[in-house]
């Protein structure tokens, strides 16, 4: 009986010494991965009609979509991934995304945008808040730029934290229109 004791005993304090190296065992290098944001989908809307014949009542219930800022409903993409913002628009939490179909360099910025067709809008990378954000958002929430002698490769080796590499390159004709002016103090100096 005491031998069956002694090995009770033992096992317990095996397991205790070893479960930290266990659960570390089981963690990721690196910080912990981005919650998925989620958008509602739709906005329900109930409302109650009567009918002048009959004067029954009848529950009539109306689903609205949620729209982009040109009117079109957001993709199912932004519906699982997005996070609606205070100021309008949406953004995408975490560094990987595969929503995206165009990108252009912008070289007052020194800045990679991407385009997303599923919220119909341009996004930028900030790293501080490892987030994309509308190009709306640049002045309120402008990342670290790059030197101003930064050429598009080294910009999206350096401004974008995944690989765009098999994303094509916006033409003229498909360039963002609404990238605001580079305010003064953030203009590149070409001795840079």
């Amino acid at each position: 009986m005491k031998r069956f004791f002694l090995a009770a005993i033992l096992a317990a304090l095996t397991l205790i010494a070893v479960s930290p190296l266990l659960r570390a065992a089981g963690r990721r290098a690196g910080p912990p991965p981005a919650r998925p944001a989620t958008v509602t989908a739709a906005k329900v809307t109930t409302t109650t009609t009567t009918t002048a014949t009959t004067g029954t009542k009848k529950k009539v219930t109306v689903a609205t979509a949620l729209k982009t800022a040109s009117g079109k409903p957001i993709g199912k993409y932004a519906q699982l991934k997005a996070k609606r913002l205070a100021r309008g628009g949406f953004c995408y939490a975490g560094a990987i995304h595969n929503c995206w179909t165009q990108r252009y360099f912008d070289p007052a910025w020194r800045l990679w945008f991407l385009y997303d067709p599923n919220t119909d809008a341009w996004y930028f990378w900030h790293p501080t808040l490892r987030v994309y954000l509308p190009i709306s958002y640049l002045l309120n929430r402008t990342p670290t730029l790059p030197a101003g002698n930064v050429t598009p490769a080294q910009a999206l080796k350096n401004t974008v934290p995944m690989n765009v590499n098999n994303v094509p390159v916006a033409g003229a004709n498909n360039a963002p229109k609404n990238i605001p002016n580079v305010p003064n103090n953030l203009k590149a100096n070409p001795m840079e």
